[in-house]
């Protein structure tokens, strides 16, 4: 496929006298991209932050209701090359007419740079354009994590959606609270890894909803594509409190699990039980009021009996199944727990049911549905690991791939499948820019560094509390920018298969591992949506100044030459890869007393050093 000198890069798409049209897709590289109507029914449009970036044949589908017939769909495709395109702007935008639809490209100059803080960087790319990210194969064949959420309204399916997902804002231009049209893809542009069909209970009245459940899941089961598969359903229950005459479904929901087994067949199903909270302070409760003595392993214990009789054992009953995949959730704080354990369930059942694809290799499944959740980040870490055996871990220890490659443009793709599997919301695309990654160098190139001769933990601490400098200004000082050709001088060589370069590799990708950690953490535990040069920093200067980072640099020194040579030396990379950084007490707590404040502003990557001043006076 014939590729453009240019990056043409898409901020906005408008369909114009679009009346007939009911939807439109846009597909770039495989990833689609949906068209919603607006309030006026004639235009179609969506924006796209960061914009999109293509330089292949790319495609619309306009999907039409035929003359006289609401149910009978017509789908037209119209292909555009990014070529024709940027040589036909006219004040940024590119029209086409289409019958009588005009479509209209909002594009950004290849000469402009995207709009956005001044701080947005160029992405990293490799010099020799031949080392392709085995994340990006990955998002070909599955871009997005696609789940169906089941469950009456009132259940709490969109606090559970939000929390584990990290979103607010996943609904369609016409969504009303309360309504639900299972085949209306949800996405948010928070976070472009997953899409969601939400289905509204079997509510009285309503018997076609269940023929329409029905109907989309034997579609989407039979798919022959695996990226319009149902990747999982949750189906979510509120725990009834049967004391105050609560049930636990509807009618229409029984009959649903009657047939369960020949509706959803092998796709990963979880039950979920929600608002658990509710029926552990009813118990607390009720206890108080007797003047009862407990602990909360008896409450923990009363819930556990209470649902499985009032919740399992029903549904064990319609499904005739004994073993079913089910949790109890809230969505309030101190209930966290549960939420990671849904997370986990829902990765585990999938990496089951998708282990292999049919003569092609490990499933994309797994992997993109570890991007897709923003709760527990050792998935991030554990499906990492699964992209970076595919193939360039190999490659750093056998070298076959990386031959004739520098050592950056080596890292560079790396760097780029790494990131790409914690997949922050990073509009600005800070964590993919040549910046980050040299700061990411500067901490490896510690690894030639006597211990004794760096400031300790303890004292860069001191320095920062005493004269009150933010992490963030600290890191120029310890990390200059300035100084980057020759701090990193090795990055510029071609890459050979000796233990002193691949040491260097182990280092770089579990210090990036590490930050990108301590990162989510910030972010994550916060509810913090997008990603700041500031939260980027301060994870750098936390993680640069920890006991952390000392020791696995001094592990991976300490490695006999011989490792590298054998079997083992990628299980070694393993082992110090899962070790968070939480196995570090002082650096954990370091990371958890971050204040807002520390984390404010979008700022250069290099700024003045006049907090540089101020520390050496």
């Amino acid at each position: 496929m014939s590729k453009s000198s240019q990056v043409l890069r898409i901020s906005r798409i408008e369909l114009q006298s679009a009346g007939k049209v009911e939807s439109a897709q846009l597909t770039i590289r495989g990833s689609p991209y949906e068209v919603q109507k607006q309030q006026d029914d004639n235009i179609l449009s969506a924006k796209f932050s960061p914009p999109l970036e293509v330089q292949e044949l790319f495609s619309l589908s306009l999907n039409r209701t035929r003359a006289l017939c609401i149910q009978k769909w017509s789908r037209k495709k119209i292909s555009f090359d990014p070529s024709e395109v940027l040589s036909n702007l006219e004040d940024h935008q590119f029209r086409k007419v289409q019958g009588n639809v005009t479509i209209v490209l909002d594009v950004i100059p290849p000469n402009q740079p995207p709009d956005g803080p001044a701080t947005r960087c160029a992405p990293l790319l490799s010099h020799s354009g031949l080392l392709t990210p085995s994340t990006e194969e990955v998002l070909k064949q599955c871009p997005r994590f696609r789940i169906l959420v089941m469950g009456k309204t009132g259940v709490g399916k969109t606090s559970l959606i939000n929390s584990a997902f990290g979103i607010n804002d996943a609904r369609p231009e016409h969504y009303e609270p309360g309504e639900a049209n299972i085949d209306t893809p949800l996405c948010s542009k928070l976070n472009d890894r997953f899409v969601l069909h939400d289905s509204k209970g079997f509510e009285a009245g309503e018997e076609d909803n269940l023929y329409n459940v029905k109907a989309f899941i034997e579609r989407r089961k039979t798919h022959g594509d695996v990226k319009e598969q149902l990747h999982a359903v949750w189906l979510a229950f509120q725990v009834p409190l049967e004391r105050f005459g609560q049930r636990l479904m509807e009618v229409g929901m029984e009959e649903f699990l009657q047939e369960k087994s020949n509706i959803l067949g092998d796709i990963p199903t979880i039950f979920v039980f929600t608002k658990y909270d509710m029926l552990t302070e009813d118990i607390e409760r009720r206890w108080i009021l007797s003047r009862r003595n407990y602990t909360q392993a008896d409450v923990d214990l009363e819930a556990d009996q209470y649902l499985q009789q009032h919740c399992i054992q029903p549904i064990q009953d319609l499904t005739k199944q004994s073993d079913i995949p089910y949790i109890a959730v809230s969505s309030k704080g101190r209930y966290a727990r549960t939420l990671k354990g849904l997370t986990e369930l829902t990765h585990q059942k999938v990496s089951e049911s998708f282990a292999q694809q049919h003569g092609t290799g490990p499933s994309p499944v797994p992997t993109v549905t570890a991007m897709a959740q923003r709760v527990v980040p050792w998935l991030n870490i554990e499906e990492s690991i699964n992209v970076g055996k595919r193939k360039y871990w190999t490659a750093v220890f056998a070298g076959a791939d990386f031959s004739g490659n520098t050592i950056e443009d080596c890292i560079g793709v790396i760097h780029t499948d790494i990131v790409k599997v914690w997949n922050f919301y990073d509009p600005s695309g800070f964590l993919l820019c040549g910046h980050f990654r040299d700061f990411m160098m500067g901490v490896v190139n510690t690894l030639d560094k006597s211990p004794t001769k760096e400031i300790a933990p303890n004292n860069a601490e001191l320095v920062f509390r005493r004269y009150g400098i933010a992490l963030v200004a600290m890191l120029p000082i310890i990390l200059p920018l300035s100084a980057g050709a020759a701090v990193i001088k090795w990055a510029r060589a071609t890459y050979e298969r000796m233990p002193d370069v691949q040491r260097r590799f182990m280092a770089y990708i579990t210090d990036l591992t590490h930050v990108l950690d301590i990162i989510f953490t910030l972010t994550a535990s916060r509810d913090e949506k997008k990603l700041t040069t500031g939260i980027i920093k301060t994870a750098i200067v936390l993680y640069h100044m920890s006991q952390r980072r000392r020791d696995v640099h001094t592990k991976i020194k300490e490695f006999p030459v011989a490792i590298f040579g054998g079997r083992d030396v990628n299980a070694e990379l393993e082992s110090i890869v899962k070790s968070r950084y939480t196995t570090d007490g002082d650096l954990k707590e370091r990371v958890e007393n971050i204040t807002p404040e520390e984390l404010e502003g979008d700022e250069d990557w290099d700024p003045s050093q006049s907090h540089g001043d101020k520390l050496a006076k």
